[in-house]
């Protein structure tokens, strides 16, 4: 089973990951409705979690937005929200959404997500390729496949198999050894191990007459993950299949853990913005491909107005707030090519590919006009910001320095300004 969590926050996508995971159901995160939505054009689901507050829509209309453009069908939704109001869980049940969970009350999750999983255990999904050559026999393993609730593609000689595994993805390949055409089984199994990046690891149930022991293990070495041998007995098949994708779940789920362990360790927690690890190393990359493409790329560093002060005379909560709504303006103003991140206490940097130096102050003057009517926590509040664009062969400590040193230069100049350098 597969759910979608939709949350902009790291953290709170992090553990409703491993909350799913408890029960073994993988996830796949979005941070946005419109990701969502892009998401679920090509992803099926059994499941979704979502909050009411997204960014760029609420909860209740990305529900709305996927129901209207088919994406969904009858799965559950949950959406989570951080208030208590009746009139948004109202509005959510009449548009479909399963149930509304306050973020304070994992506990019911829990439950829901416990008698969902119990009472689908028994479902697998997946999209299956098999190769064989008997019309007959194809027919049989296909129909035990698709009881099982898998979609089965059939290709009858290893040539057909290779080109469909090419142009398409597979939660499995079942072959036959002796194929219509030249090739054999160890060929589908070859180009299978050969092929590029995670499809590689696609499991393999290799099916054959022959009792040759020799045979079985020289299949098995060659990459085939499982053997079963003619003739086939159906429940003996549903398990095996049943094993290894199972199997690929779990491992799917482990790299799904490990990603979102690798995103919150590249994430600032407040803000849920990128942090300096991040940008160290993304930005060489960035700066290279501009310097190869010949395209401008530049650099925007803000810093805050007087924090220090709102963090003495509202206190440390408060301050924290400031920080976060600045963040949401800032990334508002931003494309999505752009590089947004949180480097210090009250510091942000926006990278901004593809974007002159005069591009870049004019995006810079909004940003600090937007701030400057932003009042957030009713503190009117203002930005000083500094812009460097890329030279040629610049590190990313140098553009880095030029930028901070452009900001300092505008908290010099009397603050809430943009300066160039």
């Amino acid at each position: 089973m597969k759910a979608l969590i939709v949350d902009p926050s790291s953290t709170v996508a992090y553990t409703l990951s491993s909350l799913f995971g408890k029960f073994c159901i993988n996830t796949q995160v979005a941070k946005s409705g419109h990701e969502a939505l892009y998401m679920l054009e090509n992803l099926s689901v059994d499941i979704l979690c979502f909050s009411y507050e997204l960014g760029d829509m609420n909860g209740i209309e990305f529900f709305v937005s996927a129901k209207s453009q088919k994406l969904l069908h009858q799965q559950p939704g949950l959406m989570f929200t951080s208030t208590h109001s009746r009139l948004i869980t109202s509005q959510a049940l009449e548009a479909g959404v399963t149930d509304c969970i306050s973020k304070n009350n994992l506990e019911q999750l829990e439950q829901f997500v416990k008698q969902f999983s119990a009472s689908n255990h028994t479902r697998i999904s997946g999209k299956v390729l098999l190769v064989e050559d008997s019309a007959t026999t194809a027919l049989f393993y296909r129909q035990m496949l698709e009881r099982l609730g898998l979609v089965v593609d059939i290709s009858q000689s290893a040539e057909d198999a290779i080109v469909k595994f090419t142009a398409n993805s597979y939660d499995l390949v079942v072959t036959d050894y002796f194929l219509a055409g030249r090739g054999t089984g160890f060929t589908v199994i070859r180009a299978v191990r050969d092929a590029v990046g995670k499809k590689s690891t696609t499991p393999i149930l290799a099916i054959s007459s022959s009792d040759d022991m020799v045979r079985k293990v020289e299949i098995l070495r060659n990459g085939a993950n499982d053997f079963v041998a003619k003739p086939v007995v159906a429940e003996e098949l549903e398990v095996r299949v049943f094993n290894l994708l199972n199997i690929r779940r779990l491992m799917s789920r482990l790299e799904s853990q490990h990603d979102a362990m690798k995103d919150l360790a590249m994430r600032d927690q407040l803000t849920s913005l990128y942090n300096r690890h991040y940008l160290q190393e993304a930005v060489p990359g960035l700066m290279d491909n501009a310097h190869k493409s010949g395209q401008p790329l530049s650099m925007m560093v803000v810093d805050i107005d007087h924090f220090k002060h709102i963090n003495d005379s509202y206190g440390h909560r408060t301050g924290d707030s400031v920080i976060e709504q600045v963040a949401k303006a800032l990334q508002k103003i931003c494309r999505n090519q752009d590089l947004v991140a949180r480097v210090g206490g009250e510091e942000f940097v926006v990278v901004l590919p593809g974007m002159t130096v005069d591009d870049a102050f004019a995006r810079g003057e909004d940003f600090r006009l937007k701030i400057e009517a932003l009042i957030p926590e009713s503190i009117a509040i203002t930005v000083s910001i500094g812009i460097a664009t890329v030279t040629h062969a610049e590190t990313y400590d140098g553009l880095f320095n030029r930028a901070d040193g452009a900001m300092y230069r505008a908290k010099l100049a009397g603050r809430n300004r943009v300066e160039l350098v």
